[in-house]
């Protein structure tokens, strides 16, 4: 016969466990189905308060684009794809861009969405940039961040029960074969670790998944730069790990949901996703993000495609053209030559010439793309000629910009490579006149041809040049 305190310890366990398992069964509505100003739960409260402490440190970051006719292009086209109720809810999105050129792009609860400026060089068209806010928008709508973490806080549960049950049920069937099995106190089932502690130890993860990806010639990436420096818990979460699958699969229908109800072509969502993981597959080594991840793309696209079949028949009756002329391509023409720089800062340059060519097509007078663009086929030149095209870029430069002295500075320098001393002269008595005499200028450097490395200069995102 049973022991009457075994019996309650087993009853008291059984309730436990029902009681909290009623717990891991709730579900929480999208932010924007109440009408009204929407109010988080306390754990939802705490991961806000984060998220606004680390959108302050990334809003002033110096690897923030400062462009404020994208930005208010950016929110707009965001705001086109909310669904209703979302503005009621209290919650407004803004987009921020990062100069960087990986794949990835990541949203705070709060509404905070940052894009980096790698992945918007990318994209085509206004639809394809609707596709990427609009899968971001739906980790803010449906409230993937605290969905996520509780998920991961009721996994930890279900171990903590199996760990006190399993002696419970094995106890007496193993008891006739003289084994025993010591039982574990049932309190643990109560020492339930916070939202946060499960935040910080996904956080670590991803740290430490973006340090083992630094490059093997020494040098740090700067593609992860930033995220090392102010480790963003929310961000880094978001970023690499990214959320559970369930979850990821909602927004991306989210986003056909979306981008139907603002009128693009739904269609515009697996070309999005075609070009990204075209992307992602060419560069793997050098791609951090979830969003650079090329095993992801298969089955989202599937995914996709499928809710795309399932659009009702008139759907492409009621999709508008959005605009005669796709404004996007303008809009990101400062980002583009931007991406160009830090493209070539990695060493990608034949990523950075063609950005710069897209930058220029558009504006074929832009002094500071065909001076990036001399430094890309500078750093690119294997022979004379190389350097002789990059001549070429660097006298544009001047012809648009008579005052660019740094243009002038590379060009002293590459003909001192070539071995033309007379133009390198005259190159560097511009430069001179133009800097002052004690204007940096290498005098001794590679193979005794009197340079030096070329120089980081930064002309753009945070000093824009008039045009």
């Amino acid at each position: 016969m049973r022991s009457m305190p075994h019996l309650s310890l087993r009853c008291l366990v059984l309730f436990l466990v029902a009681l909290l398992s009623a717990g891991c069964a709730s579900h929480l509505p999208p932010l924007n189905t109440s009408g009204q100003a929407f109010t988080p739960a306390p754990d939802e409260a705490l991961l806000w308060e984060r998220a606004t402490r680390e959108h302050r440190k990334l809003s002033v970051s110096s690897g923030l684009l400062r462009d404020p006719v994208l930005e208010e292009y950016l929110v707009d086209v965001a705001h086109r794809l909310l669904p209703p109720g979302t503005l009621d809810a209290g919650v407004s999105p803004s987009i921020h861009v990062l100069i960087n050129p990986s794949l990835n792009a990541f949203a705070y609860p709060t509404g905070a969405i940052y894009v980096h400026s790698g992945l918007l060089a990318r994209l085509e068209n206004e639809a394809q940039l609707a596709t990427v806010l609009a899968h971001e928008i739906a980790h803010v709508v449906h409230r993937h961040a605290i969905r996520h973490l509780r998920e991961e806080r009721n996994k930890d549960l279900w171990k903590r029960i199996a760990v006190v049950t399993a002696p419970l049920v094995l106890g007496p069937l193993l008891a006739p074969l003289g084994i025993s099995v010591s039982g574990t106190n049932p309190a643990i089932l109560l020492q339930r670790p916070s939202v946060e502690y499960f935040l910080s130890d996904q956080a670590l993860d991803s740290s430490l998944d973006l340090a083992a990806r630094r490059p093997s010639r020494g040098r740090f990436d700067q593609t992860i730069a930033l995220f090392a420096r102010t480790q963003p818990q929310l961000a880094l979460l978001a970023s690499v790990q990214s959320y559970q699958p369930s979850l990821m699969g909602e927004a991306d229908r989210f986003t056909i949901a979306a981008l139907v109800r603002a009128g693009y072509d739904p269609e515009e969502a697996d070309r999005t996703l075609a070009r990204l993981h075209a992307a992602a597959s060419s560069q793997v080594a050098q791609e951090p993000f979830w969003w650079g991840r090329p095993t992801v793309y298969e089955a989202r696209r599937h995914a996709l495609q499928k809710a795309i079949a399932a659009l009702p028949p008139t759907t492409n009756g009621r999709v508008q053209e959005v605009s005669r002329v796709d404004p996007y391509p303008e809009r990101i023409r400062l980002l583009l030559r931007e991406n160009a720089l830090v493209e070539l800062k990695i060493g990608r340059t034949d990523e950075a010439i063609g950005q710069l060519d897209r930058a220029l097509s558009l504006h074929p007078n832009d002094p500071v793309a065909h001076y990036y663009r001399g430094r890309a086929y500078a750093a690119k030149a294997g022979n004379a000629d190389g350097l002789q095209q990059a001549i070429a870029a660097y006298i544009t430069a001047t012809q648009v910009d008579a005052d660019f002295a740094e243009a002038y500075r590379e060009l002293a320098m590459t003909y001192t490579k070539l071995g033309d001393a007379d133009r390198a002269s005259e190159a560097r008595q511009t430069y001179l006149s133009l800097r002052g005499e004690m204007a940096f200028f290498p005098i001794t450097g590679l193979n005794g041809l009197g340079i030096g490395p070329l120089p980081a200069v930064r002309l753009g995102a945070t000093e824009l040049r008039p045009q």
